[in-house]
């Protein structure tokens, strides 16, 4: 499809390594953040402290998004598959849900005025808007394109981190292999 080789292309150079060797330091810290805020000889939800804390920060700086509202972003993941966080099933015409994606929605729209034409920022919603398709989105397209970006992120990150989380547990040398090889 060449229009979404059109709305993906311009993203190119935000997800391209010499991008991300510049967020690497940022990245670190939202990390260090996460780790230090956790409790010390007791028992947590790992993924509720840190796979969803830290992908939400990520996904926060990525879009430029207000770092003090990121829970929405997991939040609007969530409904956008009609799924809870509590891992249940919310109908897809549930008024709850057709709320969240309504205030969804309003905030990236305001967000999308707020960067102006040009869209000015490096941040992934700008890149998306500098481009000619990405500027041309209707706006049920526009929504669209940032549920795709949340969910994807969201759901990647988060079952990455746990999933890496779980393997060192059962295999503690790996951590020590990493550590040696970070590749």
């Amino acid at each position: 499809d060449p229009r979404h080789s059109q709305l993906r292309d311009p993203l190119r150079p935000f997800f391209s390594q010499a991008s991300m060797e510049t967020l690497r330091e940022s990245i670190r810290l939202e990390v260090c953040n996460v780790l230090d805020t956790l409790p010390r000889g007791e028992t947590f939800d790992w993924v509720e402290r840190v796979s969803i804390a830290l992908t939400s920060r990520i996904l926060a700086q990525m879009l430029d998004y207000p770092m003090d509202r990121r829970d929405d972003l997991i939040r609007w993941s969530h409904m956008a598959l009609c799924t809870t966080p509590s891992g249940g099933i919310i109908a897809p015409d549930d008024p709850i849900r057709e709320q969240a994606l309504l205030e969804c929605l309003d905030v990236f729209t305001k967000m999308r005025k707020a960067r102006g034409v040009p869209a000015e920022g490096g941040d992934v919603i700008s890149l998306l808007l500098r481009s000619g398709a990405g500027a041309a989105l209707k706006p049920s397209e526009f929504l669209g394109n940032m549920l795709l970006l949340i969910v994807a992120g969201n759901d990647t990150s988060r079952n990455s981190i746990t999933a890496s989380a779980i393997a060192i547990a059962r295999c503690p040398d790996l951590l020590g292999r990493i550590g040696t090889d970070p590749s």
